[in-house]
């Protein structure tokens, strides 16, 4: 048993190494990249015919498209596991989801049409509200009558009935089998990858 527990311990060393080393600090490479193209982009105000800085940039581009990928799908990965674990638990988990969600969504400060920043509360929730009553009341009160407009008909009869008619089985399965395979399980708690194994 003890030998067992030193070879995992130093299992766990190697992988560690080889993934410091193989994949590297995915935000540090982000960084650096950032930095990178924002000295790229200052070269490039005074020499913007340069052919050597624009094919920098374009691959820089490509490199922070590649680490941003990465970064996505790996954490995507992670997050779907604990999901899975954790999900439909009153756990820890949970409670940091929320949490964090709800500290993304706050409204801190708000800046108006005039440039200046609002960080009352009750000032911002006035803002909002005034934004929205004008923003989704209408000028017209009276009843205006589309009948007689004349306007041509945007579909088809045929492109009508293909719209109302009901799904074949075919088209349930054909939208079944193009979700992909890593998507978060439903509320069913099957995945899309499950659902298109038994129904091929």
């Amino acid at each position: 048993m003890f030998k067992l527990s030193q070879k995992l311990k130093r299992t766990k060393h190697h992988i560690k190494n080889w993934a410091r080393n193989f994949l590297g600090n995915n935000q540090q490479q982000l960084l650096r990249n950032a930095q990178k193209i924002e000295l790229i982009e200052d070269q490039l105000s005074n020499q913007p015919n340069s052919p050597w800085l624009n094919d920098w940039l374009h691959r820089m581009l490509r490199q922070r498209e590649k680490l941003l990928l990465f970064n996505q799908k790996y954490w995507g990965t992670f997050k779907r596991k604990e999901w899975l674990v954790n999900g439909d638990r009153n756990s820890r988990y949970v409670q940091q989801q929320a949490n964090t969600r709800r500290k993304r969504k706050l409204i801190c400060k708000l800046k108006d049409e005039c440039g200046i920043w609002i960080d009352n509360p009750h000032t911002i929730a006035e803002k909002f509200i005034l934004d929205y009553t004008n923003r989704f009341t209408s000028s017209n009160n009276g009843v205006t009558a589309t009948s007689d407009l004349m306007l041509d008909p945007a579909i088809t009869e045929v492109e009508n009935l293909n719209l109302i008619s009901i799904s074949t089985m075919n088209k349930v399965k054909s939208a079944l089998f193009s979700i992909d395979s890593s998507k978060t399980p439903g509320p069913d708690g099957f995945r899309a990858i499950f659902l298109g194994s038994i129904g091929r």
